[in-house]
């Protein structure tokens, strides 16, 4: 679901009952990216608890095409990314002053 400046996203919390070798897992990561004329930008959020299972994004750009990405991590890193998430913005509301001027 998503509003004309965030998105909202669950997943499936990683299964610790038998964990890795390297650890337990501490959170998860959330990459997100759209595009702009002068290029991609690109930002990260770090949520902590390995039992977490939803996020909001905020602050997004209006009517634009998010492509999101989770990953666990434990205290050894991070481990491998899942398939993108698309989510798109809604057309009504303010687009970040700071960025329009990019």
């Amino acid at each position: 679901m998503s509003t004309s400046t965030s998105c909202n996203f669950t997943w499936e919390p990683v299964n610790d009952s038998q964990p890795d070798p390297d650890g337990f897992v501490l959170g998860y990561k959330v990459y997100y990216t759209f595009n702009l004329t002068s290029g991609p930008r690109s930002s990260t959020v770090t949520i902590l608890g390995a039992n977490a299972s939803a996020a909001t994004l905020l602050d997004l750009w209006n009517y634009k095409t998010y492509s999101i990405t989770l990953v666990a991590f434990n205290a050894y890193g991070e481990g491998n990314h899942s398939e993108p998430l698309y989510c798109k913005t809604k057309e009504d509301g303010k687009q970040k002053e700071a960025l329009k001027r990019i």
